[in-house]
């Protein structure tokens, strides 16, 4: 990945260009699952896969951005918020399965 493309995309998307979102979902996505998919669990994989993870951090990442909560100077910034907001998106899951489990949800 060319980090002065990624460092061009993540100031397009701090600008609120939709196109760069998608020059950079094509760049990351492979990785992004692929991280995703080994955080997972075979249990909760079941009904939300790797793709429904890297989509949703995606996702998260690109709102936080345009709207300024979120700043990442270069590609391995914007990685290391990737991993951490799909860590927690993969967590939250997880409560939320085992609450579904014990009947409270």
């Amino acid at each position: 990945m060319d980090n002065q493309s990624v460092t061009g995309w993540i100031d397009q998307l701090s600008n609120g260009n939709s196109q760069a979102a998608e020059q950079l979902w094509r760049h990351i996505s492979v990785r992004l699952q692929e991280f995703a998919r080994q955080k997972l669990d075979p249990q909760i994989r079941r009904r939300y896969d790797e793709h429904d993870a890297a989509n949703s951090a995606f996702h998260s990442l690109c709102r936080g951005l345009a709207d300024g909560r979120i700043e990442a100077e270069n590609r391995d910034a914007l990685w290391g918020l990737l991993a951490v907001i799909t860590s927690r998106k993969i967590s939250a899951q997880r409560r939320r399965t085992n609450r579904q489990k014990r009947g409270g949800g």
